[in-house]
C-alpha cells in the first residue's frame, strides 16, 4: 500500500465491480479508478457503459515476497491459498521464475476458513492471497499461530505498484487536485 498525503483511497475486488448489476455505484465518489494491467480490459468492458475509464498500472511481487518464496527450503510442499484461478496463476507462474522450478503446486480457492485450515496443514508452506480472511485472527483463531508454531510458513503473496506507475499516478493526482482547487 501507498500513502499519498491528502488522498483517501479504497480497494474493490474486481468481481464485485463486474458482477454487479450497477458497478459504477461503487466508483462515482472517486476521481481515479486504478486496476492492473491484467484486469484492466476485463474491468474496462464492465465500466465502458458508465463512462468510467480505469487507468492500467503495472505491478510486481513485493521485495519480502519474493524473498520469502526464494528462501523456502528445497524439497520443501507448496501449496496456495487464493479466490481467484486469475491469482493462482500468476502465483504459480512467479513461484516458476523465482525457483527454477516449474513444478505444478496445489490449489485450495477459499471458500471456508476450516478447509483452508485443513488444506494448509498439508504443506510446509503456503503462499496466500494477502486479502484472505484466513489471515485475520478474528475469523482463524489461533489456527494461523498454530501453524506457524509448528514450523509452517505462511508467504502473503504482495503485489506492489511499480515507481513508474506510481510517478504517473502522482502526476494524474496532482492534475486532479489542480482542477479542483
Amino acid at each position: 500500500n501507498y500513502y499519498i498525503p491528502g488522498i483517501a483511497s479504497s480497494v474493490f475486488l474486481i468481481d464485485t465491480i463486474i458482477m454487479d448489476d450497477d458497478p459504477a455505484r461503487f466508483l462515482t465518489d472517486y476521481d481515479l479508478v486504478l486496476t492492473t494491467v491484467t484486469h484492466y480490459e476485463q474491468l474496462e468492458h464492465s465500466l465502458r457503459p458508465y463512462g468510467i475509464r480505469p487507468i492500467a498500472v503495472d505491478v510486481a511481487p513485493s521485495r519480502q515476497t519474493v524473498v520469502s518464496i526464494s528462501a523456502l527450503p528445497h524439497g520443501c510442499s507448496v501449496g496456495i491459498i487464493c479466490q481467484s484461478n486469475k491469482f493462482a496463476n500468476l502465483i504459480s507462474q512467479q513461484y516458476a521464475l523465482f525457483r527454477g522450478d516449474s513444478e505444478n503446486l496445489p490449489i485450495y480457492f477459499e471458500t471456508d476458513v476450516a478447509q483452508s485450515i485443513a488444506f494448509m496443514k498439508r504443506f510446509d508452506a503456503v503462499i496466500v492471497s494477502p486479502d484472505l480472511p484466513l489471515l485475520d485472527p478474528a475469523v482463524s483463531g489461533s489456527a494461523l499461530d498454530d501453524y506457524i508454531a509448528s514450523g509452517g510458513k505462511v508467504i502473503p503473496f504482495d503485489y506492489m505498484i511499480v515507481r513508474g506507475s506510481m510517478l504517473h499516478i502522482e502526476e494524474l493526482i496532482d492534475a486532479r487536485m489542480e482542477d479542483h482547487k
